[in-house]
């Protein structure tokens, strides 16, 4: 999916996702990145290849690596969750002008829209497996079920905004019981009450304005996960033989004078 990256995109993504590979070909193809560093990564520290300041510059650089491949340079940012555990994320935007701490969190938090999208997909909207038996049943399965949320989506975007709602607030599953409510009165030729048309169901289809006190519970989800967060990146200052290896290819970078 890289090759289909806009030009100059700033990929952000959960942990799990990082590698040396990745991020190389992000950098030497122009792109910016915001990755979650978890326990399954090694970032060195004083290394020696960059204007490192304390506590920001990191590398990440397999062993395997370190022979035939550069460093690769990230700033790494130390956030606090809602929980104030601390999250690591890594860019490649080394200058804090251009991209603040405070910026980055907030770009990363924005990442949570896709999880809840691919709940309700998967969830809310009973589309957990394909049914098609070919990679590209599949394919058009998927595009179907991915534009039929769109199509719900913005549906009920467009009541809410013109009753002056938050669309961001709407609920999946209330627009998709809107749906099914008004389409049992249509098959039963019933009409349909005075506050009781498709319209007047989307508008009300918005989540729950309460403040939750404990902790959400899935009660319809057999399979759910109880995966534990992501820990912390390892991090471990440089040794001779690295930096040595680090200042062999910053030498081949420099232009002979």
């Amino acid at each position: 999916m890289l090759s289909g990256l806009p030009e100059r995109s700033l990929l952000t993504a959960d942990a799990g996702f990082i590698s040396y590979d990745l991020c190389l070909w992000l950098i030497r193809n122009q792109h910016k990145f915001l990755l979650r560093a978890g326990s399954n990564v090694r970032l060195l520290t004083e290394l020696g290849f960059h204007c490192e300041v304390h506590g920001k510059i990191v590398y990440l650089w397999p062993q395997k690596r370190q022979r035939h491949d550069p460093p690769v340079v990230l700033r790494l940012i130390v956030l606090r969750d809602q929980n104030q555990q601390p999250v690591y994320l890594v860019t490649n935007i080394l200058d804090e002008e251009v991209l603040s701490d405070e910026t980055a969190s907030k770009i990363y938090r924005l990442r949570w829209g896709i999880e809840v999208y691919y709940r309700t997909v998967k969830q809310t909207l009973g589309h957990q497996t394909l049914k098609s038996t070919s990679p590209e049943a599949a394919l058009l399965e998927q595009t179907w079920v991915v534009l039929g949320v769109w199509l719900l989506h913005s549906a009920t975007a467009k009541t809410q905004v013109e009753s002056g709602k938050s669309p961001r607030k709407w609920s999946a599953a209330k627009a998709r019981n809107a749906i099914r409510q008004v389409m049992r009165q249509a098959i039963g030729q019933r009409h349909c009450r005075r506050g009781q048309t498709l319209c007047d169901r989307l508008r009300r289809s918005q989540t729950d304005s309460y403040q939750r006190k404990g902790p959400k519970q899935t009660r319809t989800w057999p399979r759910k996960k109880q995966e534990k967060p992501a820990g912390p990146p390892k991090l471990q200052p440089a040794d001779a033989k690295q930096r040595q290896a680090a200042k062999r290819f910053w030498d081949q970078t420099q232009p002979v004078l």
